[in-house]
């Protein structure tokens, strides 16, 4: 009895935990898109179109799918598409195959 409590007590701790961690990776993620719709509806600039072909390149390292990706994906669409709207073409650079070199 006393080894199944001690699991229960392990099962709970760690799905709070999950949670914390879910709740931290929603905050990132929102605060990722506020800077990213920033740099994105901002004047044209150098710092402007360096910053977002940085984002691009370093997508498109990314697995093709990837969460943060479609989370960002999800939360364009949620706002009206400001960054699609704005050349920040998330859902070609998140799902668009990756080609992997042999050498």
């Amino acid at each position: 009895m006393d080894s199944e409590r001690q699991a229960l007590s392990e099962l709970v701790g760690l799905r709070v935990r999950v949670e914390v961690l879910e709740q931290d990776l929603s905050e990132a993620v929102h605060l990722i898109y506020c800077w990213l719709t920033w740099v994105a509806t901002s004047p044209d600039s150098e710092f402007k179109q360096r910053t977002l072909a940085l984002l691009k390149a370093k997508f498109l390292q990314m697995p093709q799918g990837f969460v943060l990706g479609r989370a960002l994906i999800d939360l364009d669409k949620q706002f009206g598409s400001p960054l699609e709207s704005n050349g920040v073409s998330l859902e070609r650079w998140v799902f668009q195959s990756r080609e992997r070199s042999n050498g």
